[in-house]
């Protein structure tokens, strides 16, 4: 059963609601402006805030900057680009799904005939069955496998050498060291970067292409015109795109931080608070597969128990969450990302403060709660 808080929007309960939006509302974008203004001043440990709040039914778009690009650098004047971390996986994900709308993936695939011979042995040296494990799984989350990202040992290993030159299955045997399966396959919801770090390897084996390219190419970022948006250390930056945002895993700066620690789908994009939110609403409107039934699919929840920390429902491109009153679908990144879209009132909101601290947290939370009050201010309800 789902949570009573959330309501999980159908592929055609999402249509009716883009045609019901109250024409005319619109936040005010001054205040919209102070908020971002004053969120940044509030948190001395936030070195930038970017927002952008886009609802194409009320002919709005906005975004404001604040801060500086980085502790003791220059006044920000326009969003730059950023380290999107987790907030990539819903590109992989639409990937995953373009694939199997043009027939080379299943969802129902067992992942053993669709990676490599060493991936399938480091997961069977993990107490792991790829034969067990299914597409499906690895998209939303229930596949048991730990999450290398979330252990205590990778996190000591960058700090130590920042500038290692990681490999996929370096991070997938870090996930295998002392752990074992969290569930069977299916049975429960665990977060996992070290699942999509697999998709990652899916997705070029059945496209044929990197991965960058095949992002790029399966999830639209090119048709969509993402002027800021690339796979960092695989592509090169778009023309105009700006320079990189400094971001901190506390007072540390990640700037020389070699980007393959988090590259190979669990994160790797490069973007900012505008692409985000343009390409969130074209993924969770169906504007990037080729039939309705494709979105329906996405957004089916999977119905299986939660190990650790629970967390909202996740269907197999994002997670469902709250915005105010609505019912909204999105998806975060390590670095003080958010990005939602509430089809109810046909808005995205991207959110970016670029640290993770505790500072960054209560910031997030301070920028979307003063959102959602903006929105209920304006009429868009």
């Amino acid at each position: 059963m789902m949570p009573r808080p959330y309501r999980m929007w159908s592929f055609s309960l999402l249509c009716s609601a883009l045609l019901a939006g109250a024409a005319g509302a619109a936040p005010d974008p001054a205040a919209l402006q102070r908020l971002v203004t004053d969120v940044q001043a509030r948190h001395p440990g936030l070195p930038s805030v970017s927002l952008t709040v886009i609802s194409p039914s009320h002919k709005f778009a906005w975004t404001g900057v604040a801060g500086r690009d980085r502790f003791g650098g220059k006044p920000l004047a326009d969003p730059q680009p950023f380290r999107i971390a987790s907030a990539t996986k819903p590109f992989v994900a639409v990937g995953v799904l373009r694939l199997v709308e043009t027939g080379k993936l299943r969802l129902t695939d067992p992942i053993a005939g669709l990676i490599s011979p060493q991936t399938a042995a480091q997961l069977k040296a993990g107490g792991h069955d790829p034969q067990a494990i299914l597409l499906r799984h690895l998209l939303e989350h229930s596949a048991g496998i730990p999450d290398h990202a979330q252990m205590e040992v990778y996190a000591e290993r960058i700090l130590a050498n920042p500038r290692h030159q990681w490999s996929r299955n370096e991070q997938i045997a870090i996930a295998m060291q002392g752990a074992r399966p969290l569930a069977g396959p299916g049975e429960a919801f665990s977060y996992s970067d070290t699942g999509y770090v697999i998709l990652g390897e899916i997705v070029e084996r059945a496209s044929g292409m990197p991965l960058a390219a095949a992002v790029r190419a399966l999830a639209g970022l090119d048709r969509l015109g993402l002027a800021s948006t690339w796979w960092e250390d695989k592509e090169q930056a778009p023309a105009g795109a700006g320079p990189r945002l400094h971001q901190y895993f506390g007072t540390v700066d990640n700037h020389g931080w070699n980007p393959s620690f988090d590259l190979f789908g669990g994160g790797g994009l490069v973007s900012t608070t505008p692409d985000l939110a343009a390409w969130y609403r074209a993924a969770l409107t169906g504007g990037l597969f080729t039939r309705p039934e494709t979105m329906a699919m996405a957004l089916a929840p999977p119905q299986v128990k939660q190990v650790g920390t629970p967390r909202p429902p996740h269907a197999l491109v994002m997670g469902v969450a709250r915005l105010g009153a609505h019912n909204c679908w999105g998806h975060g990144g390590f670095w003080g990302t958010m990005v939602l879209y509430c089809p109810d009132i046909d808005t995205a909101v991207a959110v970016a403060v670029n640290a993770n601290s505790p500072d960054a947290k209560r910031g997030v939370a301070e920028l979307l709660d003063g959102v959602a009050t903006q929105l209920e201010a304006s009429g868009i309800r």
